[in-house]
């Protein structure tokens, strides 16, 4: 059986995308669409990945061992960049990298029918033992499924996506902290059916919290909706393996998860900054010129105040310059910033700007494109002065 016919088949509703970003109504101006963040993304900043890409590189190392027809083809791929990222993801592939995500996506949509309770569909095995089981510990947990993969919003983060379970407790929980949940009592859920949680659950936290905080949301009609009180102080991961034999439940500190989500916040902001550097202004004295190097021009910069049309002119070379890159424009499309239009709108803020500024030179160092001079740094060439040049003329 192909792991395609386990998965529900039947039409889905899902938000408007932006090159996979979620759309949203404006919720000042209902007729304006925002493109947010997906919290499931939303923290990956804190993620440790390099675990996970010394997994990829061992994997794909496999797929190439094995496969003559593939080192071939990387070959004759030579340096066509997006041949060889197909490749990379064929190595991973040929070296069963993704096998078990896969499964593990599949076990995941499935839990997704198994919760509904109008859906009449039965889980073939080996896959309905796993579904059991995960039932049968929420149910000793004292939980049941209110809310199956819900759309929610939180506009204070810009985050928009679905939630995988709002658990509704069947009886009172005791949480670490030694308070108790009453029954009756909503709690956010996320089940996970990869092998390991070791290295994602920072990210884990901030998704659970900013779901936490959010709204529901109708995606047909593009508008917020009542949402009921759900426990702000924990939420619940659910770890569910697609190739284990244990169900384990997991607390999640929220106020963690919001710490969290407020640190991806901040370092996003520090990274649209534009004042990293500052220009190295040489002292007027002459003789305190002697002892710079030779090899430093008359060249002087500073750093001037840039107006808005100046900004705007400068953001449109640059993607001007991406476009002609076979693969500047997908990368350009999949960075850009939630809720700000393309550039040909134009009524651009300064802010704006500097958010696609932080995008635009992340893809111009990924593809290594030439320097596009910067209408903040302001200099012009000229001469040393008299004095300069005699106190250069009498050095020994």
């Amino acid at each position: 059986m192909e792991l395609d016919e386990l998965i529900d088949d039947r039409p889905k509703k899902d938000y408007r995308r932006a090159n996979g970003a979620p759309m949203v109504s404006d919720p000042e101006r209902p007729d304006k669409t925002l493109r947010y963040s997906r919290p499931s993304g939303f923290g990956k900043e804190l993620d440790d990945e390099s675990a996970l890409v010394t997994w990829k590189i061992n994997t794909a190392i496999k797929g190439v061992a094995h496969h003559p027809a593939l080192r071939a083809k990387i070959v004759a791929a030579g340096d066509d960049k997006q041949a060889l990222k197909d490749l990379r993801e064929e190595a991973i592939n040929l070296g069963k990298g993704n096998e078990a995500s896969d499964i593990g996506t599949a076990l995941h949509a499935m839990s997704q029918r198994y919760d509904d309770p109008d859906d009449d569909w039965q889980a073939p095995e080996p896959y309905a033992a796993r579904l059991a089981q995960y039932r049968d510990v929420i149910t000793i947990a004292g939980l049941e499924p209110e809310y199956v993969e819900v759309h929610m919003v939180n506009d204070p983060m810009r985050c928009a996506g679905t939630a995988d379970r709002v658990y509704r407790t069947q009886r009172p929980l005791v949480v670490p902290d030694g308070t108790i949940i009453e029954a009756g009592s909503l709690i956010m859920g996320d089940l996970k059916t990869g092998k390991s949680l070791e290295y994602s659950i920072p990210g884990y936290a901030v998704q659970l919290a900013l779901y936490a905080d959010g709204e529901f949301y109708d995606i047909e009609h593009d508008k917020r909706i009542a949402t009921p009180f759900i426990d702000p102080r924990w939420g619940l991961l659910v770890h569910l393996p697609a190739e284990g034999k244990t169900c384990t439940l997991w607390w999640t500190d929220l106020e963690i998860g919001r710490t969290g989500a407020r640190l991806v916040r901040d370092v996003r902001a520090w990274r649209r900054r534009h004042d990293h550097v500052q220009n190295f202004n040489f002292p007027d004295e002459p003789q305190a010129l002697l002892v710079t190097s030779e090899s430093v021009d008359d060249t002087e910069y500073h750093t001037g105040t840039v107006t808005l049309e100046e900004m705007t002119a400068w953001m449109r070379e640059r993607i001007a310059a991406i476009g002609l890159d076979p693969n500047g424009r997908k990368m350009l499309l999949r960075l850009w910033p939630a809720g700000i239009n393309p550039m040909k709108h134009g009524g651009h803020t300064m802010e704006q700007l500097e958010e696609i500024h932080e995008v635009v030179a992340s893809v111009e160092a990924a593809l290594s494109l030439p320097f596009v001079q910067d209408p903040r740094v302001k200099y012009h060439r000229g001469h040393r002065n008299q004095d300069t040049n005699k106190a250069k003329e009498n050095q020994p």
